[in-house]
């Protein structure tokens, strides 16, 4: 089991999540308005490789 937490991750408020089929991790932020997309594998204090602005109201699900 992984963790993702800490200040360079971006998180705000995260609320939904889901996984592509690279394994690459995307996390639904309520509270910005955005994805937050990490690499396969990441845990810790891990940066996004890509930050998604979604233009919606407080995103809380994600799916493939």
């Amino acid at each position: 089991m992984a963790t993702i937490a800490g200040s360079n991750t971006g998180l705000q408020e995260p609320i939904g999540i889901a996984l592509d089929g690279a394994g690459n991790i995307y996390i639904a932020n309520a509270l910005s308005n955005t994805i937050t997309v990490y690499a396969a594998g990441a845990s810790g204090n891990a940066t996004p490789t890509a930050t998604i602005n979604t233009g919606l109201n407080g995103p809380t699900a994600i799916t493939f």
